[in-house]
């Protein structure tokens, strides 16, 4: 008879531990768990690392694939820098488990990127290496991403709507759409293919460079904080650019010093330029408080 009462005993103990996890893992939500990986394909022989984590104190592991494993805590708000160096250039997987805050692997020769889950991301550079793809549509409190001097060929930034600076020149991108990006502050994008490009949700843009493309055209009615442009090295006629400079902004009259700085050449022999550079009004743009300037 005991024996019964001991297996009830120890059923009922069970059941009640059941439901408690069940009503602990409803509650919570499975967002409320910093899961999730970082996963670097890389073959380079070196790699380095510049890590942030949340408020400065969290843990976090790095697997470098060669069967040696980190496990790490940031010091302080200042992130912490790793290295490791390989014996062959073979092909592996790097693999950062955390709550990462920022990510720098620039110059790391990515030719792969996947960031799963990594919502509580702000920060990422991944420039200067050979992505083809990259995913950010889970890194909603994304504020920073340099992915430059990559070979993309598309990039989606609609669900970024945090960001603040879009550095993605130098890819293979034809179209961008930053529509959904109403904090954008600088957008960098520059040596890429675009054949139009729409600024006028980005009201809070200050620097926009987007030189050496297509643009036919270019409208910053929208952008009453913009303060430097370049856009050197596009199709932009000399109507084109006289419409560009009716909507730039006023800075002449104002109080105080400031000026806009507008870039429509170069200075590198051989670089195709705006056709209409030599015939449009540069006056329209000079009577607000624009100052014309060379890329060097």
């Amino acid at each position: 008879m005991e024996n019964y009462i001991s297996i009830a005993r120890k059923g009922i103990a069970l059941w009640v531990m059941t439901v408690l996890l069940t009503f602990t893992l409803k509650a919570c939500g499975k967002d409320d768990y910093p899961i999730g990986t970082i996963t670097l394909t890389t073959s380079a022989p070196f790699v380095e690392l510049f890590i942030e984590t949340k408020e400065g104190s969290e843990n976090f592991t790095i697997d470098w694939g060669d069967g040696r494993r980190s496990n790490l805590k940031t010091p302080n708000a200042d992130g912490l820098s790793i290295q490791n160096e390989y014996s062959g250039n073979i092909l592996r997987n790097i693999v950062i488990t955390g709550t990462i805050t920022r990510l720098d692997c620039n110059n790391a020769g990515l030719t792969a990127l996947e960031l799963d889950n990594k919502k509580e991301l702000t920060v990422l550079n991944c420039n200067s290496n050979q992505l083809k793809s990259l995913d950010v549509s889970q890194n909603t409190k994304l504020k920073y991403l340099n992915c430059s001097n990559n070979q993309l060929t598309s990039l989606d930034v609609s669900r970024n709507t945090a960001l603040i600076n879009l550095n993605c020149s130098n890819n293979e991108l034809t179209t961008l759409d930053v529509r959904s990006n109403k904090a954008l502050v600088e957008l960098n994008c520059r040596r890429i293919q675009l054949t139009t490009l729409d600024v006028s949700r980005n009201i809070l843009l200050e620097n926009l460079e987007c030189d050496n493309n297509l643009l036919t055209s270019l409208d910053v009615s929208k952008n009453k904080s913009l303060s430097l442009l370049s856009c050197a090295s596009n199709k932009l006629t000399a109507t084109a650019l006289n419409d560009l400079f009716r909507s730039l902004p006023h800075y002449r009259g104002l109080d105080y010093s400031e000026i806009g700085v507008i870039y429509i050449s170069h200075r590198r022999p051989g670089t195709l330029e705006n056709p209409g550079i030599f015939d449009c009004d540069r006056s329209i743009a000079d009577k607000k408080g624009w100052v014309f300037m060379t890329i060097r």
